[in-house]
């Protein structure tokens, strides 16, 4: 499949909860799902927020031949303590598993943020049942770098200080 990347808009608020509200989006993170509009609303507005403030953020990834959204991926500046970092993030439609997207993506959110702030570390989470997100994170070059404040496995560009480690929310 041909697909593309390219900033949120306004106009993604519907594709973008149906994205987040799918149950089997979220088999390995129930809790987190998102269950109405607003909490879709609110987190594409951040999203909106770091394109406009940052130049950087998660991409809208789009299947090319019916331009519909298929998912969302890429990193996105964030703290820990006094520490910045990029969270990488890679969230597709289950149709398109296991087509080598998400890595594709990973692989080009990494570039992309090493270019734009080298110093930062560009750091994935997920829970240790998640194999298919663990294989993408290293399939995209990322090493384990241990397990952050909630328990969830994280791997990074590089190795990490455990008290980074610790302040991840």
């Amino acid at each position: 499949m041909e697909f593309s990347v390219r900033p949120p808009l306004d106009s993604d608020l519907e594709a973008f909860y149906q994205l987040h509200s799918d149950p089997r989006v979220y088999e390995h993170w129930p809790e987190s799902r998102i269950r109405e509009e607003w909490q879709a609303r609110g987190m594409l507005d951040r999203l909106l927020d770091g394109w406009e403030n940052r130049g950087i953020s998660y991409w809208i990834v789009v299947d090319d031949s019916t331009d519909a959204m298929i998912g969302l991926g890429g990193v996105r500046a964030r703290q820990a303590g006094s520490t910045p970092y990029f969270n990488l993030y890679y969230r597709l439609v289950p149709e398109v598993w296991r087509q080598g997207i998400a890595t594709a993506v990973a692989k080009r959110a990494i570039a992309l943020a090493h270019e734009t702030a080298p110093d930062y570390p560009v750091i994935a989470r997920m829970r240790a049942n998640n194999i298919a997100s663990e294989r993408t994170a290293l399939a995209a070059g990322l090493i384990r770098a241990g397990h952050d404040s909630q328990g969830r496995l994280v791997f990074a560009d590089r190795a990490l200080y455990p008290s980074l480690l610790e302040l991840l929310p």
